[in-house]
């Protein structure tokens, strides 16, 4: 990024008529955003290369990223947007299900798609980054397991008639405590899975994952302190705000209407309609998905997490690439659905 906060030629323009916001100095702002960046890029590559199974190692079917205390997403990089554009649901799920007992050294494990997870699938691992005594980020991955303990071996199973046929559903839960982890919760989650050994692997992964980006955001904060980081923290989400506001209001207001459907609900439901009303008023967007078919009996069905993720994602395409694809975009945003 250059060494300036605008980054396209038009907010350039705004930004210099009014100047940079006080307090800010942009050659700062420019670092931290590309060191918060460049944090969320390591726990990527020491999740892809300690993975032990193809499906994250080779097809990379995981997402990193970093919240703030909130939460709200911050940083994320070469993430799977069905993830990271609704991956904060769940990281709230986990902090208000132990709020109060958020400590130092703990990492939390969900993938209970009522948690506002997106399928059981996806497990969550996440791990609290204190500095100065508090709590102040989340280092967050989510992979995609090879296996759930589902009654087929599979981790999408499309035959399932209700989610305890998907496999093991694991509500928000406290897998290592104060630095010290839970053997009776690991061992239960494996003795589930069919392939403990290369789950394990994964799990490990995933654990490193987050630590590396506990430690690199607790470097951060010793380096600038903590109060500077803060600070700037809210400058690149206030950034991405005025970007995506600008964004949004460039679109022509009204209501746009789309149907398409789903050919099977895996059980004996057929042609299920998927319909979307989208409503533009100034800067904000509200996707609505309220009269599409009903719950299915088969595997079909989206949870909140990716009927969110399905109604964002097509706008974060649609904006100028170099706007941060943080919480100042996401909540411009409104998802409705059943």
């Amino acid at each position: 990024m250059a060494s300036s906060i605008p980054t396209s030629q038009q907010d350039a323009r705004e930004n210099g008529e009014r100047g940079a916001p006080a307090g800010v100095d942009p050659i700062t702002f420019s670092v931290i955003l590309s060191r918060l960046n460049s944090i969320a890029s390591e726990m990527t590559i020491t999740l892809e290369r300690s993975a032990w199974t193809s499906i994250l190692a080779l097809s990379r079917d995981f997402s990193c990223a970093i919240y703030d205390s909130v939460p709200r997403q911050i940083a994320m990089y070469d993430a799977l947007p069905i993830h990271t554009t609704s991956m904060q649901l769940v990281v709230r799920e986990i902090a208000e299900a132990f709020a109060g007992r958020v400590e130092d050294g703990d990492v939390f494990l969900c993938n209970y798609p009522y948690a506002k997870n997106t399928h059981v699938g996806d497990l969550v691992t996440a791990a609290p980054v204190f500095a100065d005594g508090e709590l102040r980020f989340w280092s967050v991955t989510k992979g995609h397991q090879m296996d759930t303990g589902a009654f087929v071996p599979s981790s999408v199973t499309a035959s399932a008639q209700n989610i305890w046929q998907e496999g093991l559903q694991i509500p928000p839960m406290k897998l290592v405590e104060r630095g010290e982890r839970r053997r009776d919760l690991w061992e239960m989650y494996l003795a589930n899975m069919r392939y403990p050994e290369l789950l394990e692997g994964d799990l490990w992964a995933q654990l490193g994952s987050i630590e590396k980006g506990r430690q690199r955001l607790m470097e951060l904060c010793r380096e600038y302190g903590t109060d500077v980081i803060l600070r700037y923290v809210e400058e690149i989400l206030a950034y991405s705000d005025r970007r995506m506001s600008a964004e949004i209001e460039a679109m022509p207001d009204g209501e746009y209407e789309g149907e398409g459907w789903v050919d099977s609900g895996g059980i004996n439901a057929l042609n299920i309609p998927v319909r979307a009303k989208v409503r533009i008023a100034g800067d904000r967007v509200t996707v609505d998905f309220s009269d599409s078919g009903a719950q299915a009996q088969g595997g079909a069905n989206s949870t909140y997490a990716t009927t969110m993720a399905a109604g964002a994602v097509p706008f974060l395409y649609y904006i100028d690439p170099d706007i941060p694809h943080n919480h100042g975009c996401i909540q411009h945003i409104e998802v409705i659905a059943k």
